[in-house]
């Protein structure tokens, strides 16, 4: 469980309504969960979150002394806060858009 979304999250312009979905709904899920089950913090989104991994090796290599770790970038926070803002802008498109996400009326994403 990582950030790394974030970066896919503001790009992505999908149209396959199942896997945008889906995507949009287990990125929201590991953000919104509380770290360590999920990547918020009281001071922002952990970069990674080896804590569910049940491998040794990650949750030494992962752990918050480490650079790609259980530590707060604040470039990931705003880059994650604007690409959900840019997938939730795309529910004001019009109705027959091809590129309006089924999601928008989706209640649990």
């Amino acid at each position: 469980m990582n950030t790394d979304a974030c970066v896919r999250i503001f790009y992505l312009n999908g149209t396959s309504q199942t896997r945008l979905t889906e995507y949009l709904n287990s990125t929201a899920v590991s953000i919104m969960r509380p770290f360590p089950a999920g990547l918020i913090t009281p001071v922002g989104l952990v970069v990674a979150n080896p804590a569910i991994s049940g491998n040794a090796i990650l949750h030494r290599n992962f752990s918050n002394p480490a650079y790609h770790g259980s530590v707060v970038w604040s470039w990931q926070l705003v880059a994650m806060a604007k690409g959900i803002e840019k997938q939730l802008d795309r529910c004001n498109l019009p109705s027959r858009s091809p590129s309006k996400p089924d999601s928008c009326n989706n209640k649990v994403v």
